[in-house]
């Protein structure tokens, strides 16, 4: 048995790779990938370097629109960068991103645009965007070029 509400969204989200550009239906809101930069260069301070041997950062823009008729959460920890080599690693925090996507609440018919970095090891190549809004639905899968 499923611990998703099977009944709030339609389709299974969790099984299709969406394109940059394309917006995914996930329960009561869509979300967009609507800019993606591999390799992504910060402005270079001390907290703006990968951690990981050969380590690059990627940042990615999202578009998240509520189309319910209450109010959602948003927050970058909804998000996981999957790699290569079947890892998932959290947002980053580094300085330097214009329009950085915070948390908050979104209201009925609002949206909100922001951005995210993700560290991609060494040796491996990013591969899809997992978006898991709190565990509420199947991670919805955006496939990164």
């Amino acid at each position: 048995p499923s611990v998703y509400p099977q009944t709030d969204y339609p389709g299974d989200p969790g099984t299709t790779d969406y394109p940059k550009g394309q917006s995914a239906t996930v329960g009561s809101h869509t979300e967009t990938v609507t800019n993606v930069v591999y390799p992504y260069t910060p402005t270079q301070t001390s907290n703006n370097k990968p951690k990981s041997a050969g380590g690059r950062f990627i940042l990615m823009t999202v578009k998240i629109t509520n189309t319910s008729d209450h109010e959602i959460d948003y927050n970058p920890f909804f998000y996981k960068l999957e790699d290569s080599q079947n890892g998932q690693s959290d947002h980053v925090s580094i300085t330097g991103i214009d329009r950085p996507l915070s948390s908050g609440t979104l209201a009925v018919g609002k949206e909100v645009v922001g951005s995210m970095a993700f560290e991609v090891v060494g040796g491996a190549e990013p591969t899809a965007l997992l978006a898991d809004q709190g565990h509420k639905y199947p991670p919805t899968r955006f496939k990164l070029p």
